[in-house]
């Protein structure tokens, strides 16, 4: 039987976040100041794409709408088990089990 798993209620504790949403609002200004996507994803350590979604939010629903359905054309079973496992791993390591 599956277990119950609480989402997480700390945005540090999710690893597919890079940048906080609480940072946001200091990347949108850095990028006014600099003018450069690839400037202020090196302060981040993060590639300017994820800059580019942060910053215009028109950006954003364009890569939304080009997504849908399309992460099933790559699925392999035996990479999401290792996924699932990992992630389940963790979700008990943090105490997130019901």
């Amino acid at each position: 039987m599956p277990q119950k798993y609480l989402p997480y209620n700390k945005s540090n504790l999710d690893g597919r976040i890079k940048i906080l949403p609480s940072k946001y609002k200091k990347v949108k200004t850095l990028y006014r100041e600099l003018k450069s996507l690839r400037a202020v994803g090196k302060i981040y350590k993060v590639d300017k794409k994820t800059i580019s979604l942060i910053v215009n939010p028109k950006v954003k629903e364009k890569q939304k709408e080009y997504n849908k359905g399309r992460w099933a054309i790559y699925y392999d079973s035996e990479k999401h088990s290792r996924a699932i496992k990992k992630y389940r791993t963790k979700k008990r390591k943090n105490n997130f089990v019901k």
